[in-house]
């Protein structure tokens, strides 16, 4: 998983600032997270439902309405064709970490996180 900041045609929607915290317990950050696969795949799992809970004027919002994404679920391009979005890698999370994230988005969501054996 990815951690950094993303730009929608050159505006920036999403400001990484600091590293995401290793300390259990601690889990703010701000930034914007998404994940690249081996084969140079970018899957971005929030972002399209994200901006729907934008302003309706973000640049963001509108961009993706306007190419009739918004809210449809999971976002998938190669790296090197994200056409108007801009995503600029600043850390790289191991499954260390990434791994009390998923269980976080399972509780905000009043969902049962999975137990692993």
């Amino acid at each position: 998983m990815a951690l950094g900041s993303l730009k929608c045609r050159g505006k920036l929607a999403f400001k990484y600032s600091r590293p995401i915290s290793s300390e259990p317990g601690v889990a703010q950050w701000d930034g914007h997270a998404w994940v690249i696969t081996a084969n140079d795949t970018l899957i971005d799992l929030s972002l399209l439902r994200t901006a729907g809970a934008l302003p309706k004027h973000s640049n963001l919002r509108r961009y993706l309405d306007e190419e009739g994404l918004l809210g449809k679920g999971v976002a998938l391009m190669h790296k090197q064709a994200t056409h108007h979005l801009a995503y600029s890698e600043k850390e790289r999370l191991g499954h260390a970490l990434f791994a009390p994230i998923i269980a976080g988005l399972y509780v905000k969501n009043g969902l049962q996180p999975p137990h692993s054996s």
